[in-house]
């Protein structure tokens, strides 16, 4: 187990000196454990990012599950044992030994978190449901008899296991890890709804970014540039791929559709077309990325409409959306009825929702959308309005710091 604690906090001594019993500082001191890191990259990551690195409300310090070995978790003292696991996990027994790993590394990672985490002598641990470091969170928080902080932004088992068996072990452990977390924050109404009734469960939407301020004039177009920037693998990359089948198909669009992303697991024939269509341009990163969106005249959000998926559609919350209506744009939801992201449209009616899987439909819905001026100026209102109350960063962030300051009084 490889954990460092990051940038420790000394004080004028050279010891991290915890607060007195019964005191709450100024600033409290927050230890981030998890499988996923703080940083200003995508999803998870650039959400603590935004809350705990750019903003100084809170001395935190992060242990972050380093980059492992295959299946380190799994390995013993004998070569020979070894070689035989490693050669069954490549056939289709390998979603189950994927799962073993993980619940491995709950029990296997938790004494050196402790340890680490005594060095910091933190007021809170915080962690996310996601990977085996959320998970022995719990027993780093029991040890140390500390308040626990846990995001819950994504129905994780159903993500990144494929074998039943271990989907229903994390499915236990996760509502485990709800039950033990006395702040537990929900990314949405539906999240929150799924795993049931607790004392202290709050909802927290994503954060956006504090540079966005509104688009630019992308100056005079023929025709509106709708933008799709995110995920294009799995679901998402189907129905990507699917709708730039049916745009270049179609007989002149009166809209211009863009796509950014990764094409990791598209057909090479699948990304030559779109490309020699003018469709995909390619991933967008940063500044880059940001660029692109300024300039976009509408934004596509899709949720797929796959089985498999069902849970993580219906409880999780696209982060982009936020990005994107603080652009002040009309937003386009493409997903299904039962997407969170649908209903919550419904209760706040400020985007275009198309709830058919058929991609031809949405091409023909956006050709009546892009012809209809007025009905543009209302949604580009109506995202504003929404980036300037329900989803303000600094809204979002104010209620954070408000719940678990609420928190460590109540445990001071």
């Amino acid at each position: 187990m490889n954990a460092k604690l990051i940038s420790p906090a000394p004080s004028a001594d050279g010891e991290a000196d915890g607060p007195k019993a019964g005191q709450l500082v100024e600033s409290p001191r927050l230890l981030f454990i998890g499988s996923l890191d703080a940083a200003p990259t995508y999803g998870g990551p650039i959400q603590f990012y935004r809350h705990f690195v750019e903003r100084n409300d809170f001395e935190f310090r992060k242990l972050v599950e380093p980059s492992q070995e295959r299946f380190v978790y799994l390995k013993t003292r004998f070569s020979g044992l070894n070689r035989i696991i490693d050669r069954a996990s490549r056939t289709r027994l390998f979603p189950h030994f994927a799962a073993l790993n993980e619940w491995r590394g709950i029990a296997k990672s938790a004494p050196a978190l402790v340890r680490e985490a005594g060095q910091f002598a933190p007021d809170a641990i915080v962690t996310v449901a996601f990977g085996c470091y959320g998970f022995a969170a719990v027993s780093v928080a029991k040890k140390l008899k500390l308040p626990l902080v846990t995001f819950f932004h994504d129905w994780w088992p159903d993500i990144s296991l494929r074998s039943r068996p271990g989907i229903a072990v994390f499915d236990r452990l996760m509502r485990r890890l709800y039950r033990a977390s006395d702040l537990a924050l929900c990314v949405c109404d539906e999240m929150k709804s799924e795993l049931g009734s607790h004392p202290n469960a709050q909802v927290l939407f994503p954060i956006c970014s504090q540079r966005n301020g509104g688009g630019e004039n992308p100056g005079k177009r023929d025709r509106p540039r709708v933008v799709y920037l995110g995920g294009m693998t799995r679901g998402y990359g189907r129905m990507i791929s699917a709708l730039c089948h049916s745009y270049a198909a179609a007989l002149k669009p009166a809209w211009e559709l863009a796509v950014f992303g990764e094409t990791k697991d598209w057909s090479a024939t699948a990304v030559g077309q779109a490309s020699t269509a003018g469709i995909y341009r390619g991933p967008r990163f940063g500044r880059e990325a940001e660029a692109e969106l300024r300039s976009a005249d509408l934004f596509l959000v899709v949720m797929d409409f796959e089985n498999e998926t069902r849970r993580r559609v219906r409880t999780s919350f696209p982060s982009k959306l936020l990005d994107y209506c603080s652009y002040g744009k009309p937003v386009v939801i493409w997903a299904p009825a039962y997407s969170s992201l649908v209903r919550f449209a419904a209760r706040h009616p400020f985007a275009w929702v198309y709830s058919e899987k058929n991609p031809e439909g949405l091409v023909e819905q956006i050709n009546l959308l892009a012809q209809d001026q007025t009905r543009l100026d209302d949604l580009s209102n109506r995202a504003a309005q929404l980036a300037g109350t329900v989803f303000s960063p600094e809204t979002i962030h104010r209620q954070l710091v408000g719940h678990i300051r609420q928190l460590l009084s109540q445990k001071s």
